[in-house]
């Protein structure tokens, strides 16, 4: 009878470990810095001024703070959402770090095509033959890993009334 006792106890013991050490990922998994993108202004108006450029906001929907965070940008025109990015892409590496709070005014990203647009480039986004394709890759640190980073991926195209998904380029750890 006492060894049942002890067999039962070491169940109910191993159970509770592996509850908490469950619900210690939960937590985990629920207060952990989570990144966001939107575009932010009208890309249609931005895309076609002087200066073409497209801005992305970057927001913290987490619950703790991403630090030490660093982004890289592409931009390109590209024949279809579906392509990838070439060697020619327009390719920034942000050198400077920054932090992201929880629920905080996000960062706004400028990501100007340096090279401008020719007349007939603008024709091929008219008429849909080109489309402006960005790549945002964000790579940070939160207090759950403070050893290994995170990373967040964003990639879109411009549409009429916004941006669309490049599915290649959405995704995170």
């Amino acid at each position: 009878m006492a060894i049942a006792a002890v067999v039962v106890n070491a169940i109910y013991v191993v159970v509770a470990g592996l509850q908490w050490r469950a619900i210690k990922y939960q937590v985990r998994m629920s207060h952990r810095a989570q990144l966001a993108a939107k575009p932010s202004g009208n890309p249609t108006e931005e895309i076609f001024s002087d200066t073409p450029r497209v801005h992305v906001m970057v927001t913290n929907v987490g619950g703790t703070t991403a630090y030490d965070c660093r982004y890289e940008t592409w931009i390109e025109l590209l024949p279809s959402p579906a392509s990838d990015f070439s060697a020619g892409a327009d390719h920034v590496i942000h050198p400077a770090a920054c932090a992201l709070y929880p629920n905080h005014v996000g960062l706004t990203i400028n990501i100007p095509i340096r090279s401008g647009l020719e007349p007939h480039e603008r024709q091929a986004i008219l008429d849909l033959q080109r489309f402006v394709c960005i790549r945002v890759l964000f790579t940070y640190r939160d207090i759950f890993r403070r050893w290994r980073r995170r990373y967040a991926n964003f990639g879109f195209y411009l549409e009429r009334d916004g941006f669309g998904f490049m599915e290649r380029y959405n995704d995170s750890n």
